[in-house]
């Protein structure tokens, strides 16, 4: 380990419908059996971990590890932040995946387990990663901002994503997502959208999912946005025209392996900024967790955060 770092796990315990508890065990008897040095703290309720970030931070710590699922590292991503401002520039973030989709582990090709923690800790290297701000509504119609570093969406992945989190992920990631996802497209119905991509009207009209992406993956696997780069300082916005139940089913396979994009009702582009208006009440998901409703504008923050991976 680097001299200098000063080190600390966030856990979230239920994360995974409560493996991470298990697994972190085992990770932290063999970290301590060799004698590395880091505090942890656990989270014991929802938005837990963006404030124990934030404390960290302020108290000295310069590398915070995330461990558990995508939820549990948008929290940690947002604690970096405070008043629009990063708290320490100097900070960097690591993750160890646990979760039901860890679909940002998937996008840096990271594994968990006790050999990558030790890992983190010794052997690796920094990424610069680009973080997206969002401005939308809370579900109590207050204004609100938060930070997100894989995906968000609004549309079919939003809702699946609500049922997923109102339910039980006890069959991992993949499968959770694909049956849940299954269940809402029979009666799925497309909003009005209106959506500009840097003061341009890109699309308007009914659609059934946007997707604005930093990484690649979201739902359990999806490779929603095959070229999207964590570090090129542009979102790449995926559009799913108004699809039916039998759109949805013929191009979901094509979907894992990113192979979706020539169909004739996706459309693709790239921004720093991105606005998604409608006259209906579009719920809005980010990085797996549900925070609030659109209006929404999106804007880039270039290498913002630093990796050790």
């Amino acid at each position: 380990m680097t001299a200098g770092n000063k080190v600390i796990f966030i856990v979230n315990p239920l994360s995974g419908e409560g493996r991470t508890s298990k697994q972190w065990q085992k990770v932290e008897r063999l970290l301590r059996k060799k004698n590395y040095c880091f505090d942890v703290q656990f989270t014991e309720r929802s938005m837990h971990a963006c404030q124990i970030t934030r404390d960290a931070l302020q108290k000295g710590y310069n590398h915070i590890i995330a461990v558990g699922g995508d939820g549990t590292i948008n929290e940690v991503v947002n604690g970096f932040f405070q008043n629009a401002d990063a708290i320490n520039h100097a900070a960097a973030l690591s993750v160890l995946p646990m979760g039901t989709g860890s679909d940002f582990a998937r996008v840096l090709s990271v594994p968990g387990g006790a050999a990558y923690a030790e890992k983190l800790l010794i052997d690796y290297r920094e990424q610069p990663c680009d973080v997206i701000k969002a401005e939308f509504t809370a579900w109590d119609g207050s204004p609100l901002t938060r930070y997100f570093i894989n995906v968000a969406d609004v549309g079919v992945g939003c809702e699946t994503c609500i049922r997923v989190n109102k339910n039980s992920k006890v069959m991992g990631g993949f499968l959770t997502f694909l049956i849940y996802f299954l269940g809402v497209i029979f009666s799925f119905k497309s909003p009005e959208l209106r959506i500009e991509v840097d003061g341009e009207l890109f699309f308007t009209g009914k659609s059934s999912l946007v997707a604005i992406n930093n990484g690649k993956y979201f739902g359990g696997g999806v490779m929603i946005a095959p070229h999207a780069q964590i570090d090129d300082g542009r979102m790449d916005v995926t559009l799913l025209k108004d699809a039916n139940t039998l759109d949805f089913l013929l191009a979901l396979p094509s979907t894992y392996k990113g192979n979706h994009l020539t169909h004739p009702k996706i459309s693709l582009t790239q921004g720093r900024q991105v606005k998604i208006s409608s006259p209906a009440k579009v719920g809005l998901e980010m990085d797996g967790e549900t925070p609030g409703t659109g209006d929404v504008v999106f804007e880039v923050l270039p290498a913002a955060i630093k990796l050790l991976i």
